[in-house]
């Protein structure tokens, strides 16, 4: 009889594909990020809950243009901001 605990690896490799979504979204640099890490954590057992964390991690990322000859933007607060 085999038991997870003589495969250190199982545990890793198990980790890895629990926080995958965690994993993909901190990769892509997703705006949602800490959102879909508290998703995976708290409600990734679940499955379903799993599945959402993942297609929400692979969601476009939003990035945010602002031209310069607009002026800062409002909700600038660093150097500079008045």
């Amino acid at each position: 009889m085999y038991y997870w605990h003589h495969y250190p690896s199982f545990g890793l490799v198990a980790a890895l594909l629990y926080f995958l979504p965690s994993i993909i979204a901190f990769i892509r640099g997703h705006h949602s990020r800490v959102g879909i890490l508290l998703l995976n954590l708290f409600l990734g057992w679940s499955g379903l809950g799993w599945i959402i964390a993942l297609i929400w991690s692979l969601t476009p990322v939003r990035y945010y243009y602002w031209p310069a000859e607009w002026g800062r933007p409002p909700w600038y607060r660093g150097p500079g901001a008045s």
